[in-house]
């Protein structure tokens, strides 16, 4: 079962330690406040909380260890350069050393 509504509301609960905490307090009058249908409210109810504390612990923390965009786009222009180094292939725009097959 899965509905945007249910989907929006999970990823809150991942993301936002007060609301997990909201949650884990009063569920009934968290879901009632996000407005969750009756599908929802049987499939959130039969979570298993330990482990939705668990991922959202995991998220928290992947998160917080994600590469920061600058380095994401230093990341590309090496793997970039890198690529057009084993395939002997300049890329568009690049001046200097020239990439040759030995």
């Amino acid at each position: 079962m899965s509905s945007p509504a249910l989907e929006a509301f999970l990823a809150r609960l991942y993301t936002d330690e007060a609301a997990l905490a909201a949650f884990l307090g009063a569920p009934d009058e968290a879901m009632r406040r996000a407005g969750l249908d009756a599908a929802a409210l049987a499939a959130l109810r039969a979570l298993d909380r330990d482990s939705l504390v668990m991922a959202a612990s995991s998220f928290r923390a992947k998160r917080a260890a994600q590469i920061r965009p600058g380095h994401l786009a230093a990341t590309r222009d090496i793997v970039g350069r890198a690529k057009a180094l084993l395939t002997g292939r300049r890329r568009e725009g690049q001046t200097g050393t020239s990439f040759k097959k030995a």
